[in-house]
């Protein structure tokens, strides 16, 4: 757990656009070269809750998430065609979810198509979530099935265009969607 941890920390502080350089030696002939895609995303990840919440509310409610990318993603590793669009389904339940922090756990799906429809890198299918944090300052850990094929981040603050929709509801218990935004980083080594 703990190197699950460094990595994503190393990841939030953008040191993703280094991942390159911890590819693999220099394959032999007969064996298959590992290539790490790194990148960034701009995304809007709006979570839809199966109960209201508010301020000091009691409840662990499930959650389905919206993203939706605010620019292309940026791959690292690609300077010819770095520009990606990509497409997450992801939904989650909790130990604690209200307008003052969150605890939440789930699974977490993502693919990337870049120009002319072709997946690159590799979609990532059966992944999991963690969400923690509180008011305004998440975070969003992903990976993937196994910890050696994706891994990821983001750090999630208050969409500014919902700042006084979100105020206003958790102040009466009555946020069904928590709109936010943020830049998700990650690598993805690929055989």
């Amino acid at each position: 757990m703990k190197h699950i941890r460094r990595r994503t920390l190393a990841l939030v502080l953008g040191l993703a656009a280094l991942a390159p350089a911890l590819g693999a030696p220099a394959a032999q002939a007969n064996e298959a070269k590992v290539v790490i895609y790194a990148g960034t995303c701009l995304l809007r990840v709006t979570f839809h809750l199966s109960e209201p919440i508010g301020y000091a509310t009691l409840g662990a409610p499930g959650y389905d998430v919206e993203v939706q990318p605010v620019t292309p993603c940026v791959l690292s590793d690609d300077v010819l065609d770095p520009l990606r669009n990509t497409t997450v389904s992801a939904s989650g339940g909790s130990s604690l979810f209200n307008c003052d922090s969150v605890v939440g756990f789930g699974g977490w799906s993502q693919w990337w198509e870049k120009s002319g429809g072709v997946n690159s890198p590799q979609p990532v299918v059966g992944g999991r979530h963690k969400l923690f944090g509180t008011f305004d300052n998440w975070l969003l850990e992903l990976e993937g099935p196994s910890v050696v094929t994706f891994a990821g981040a983001a750090h999630l603050r208050l969409d500014p265009l919902y700042a006084g929709f979100t105020a206003a509801a958790c102040s009466n218990g009555s946020l069904w969607e928590l709109h936010t935004i943020g830049l998700q980083v990650f690598e993805d080594p690929q055989p």
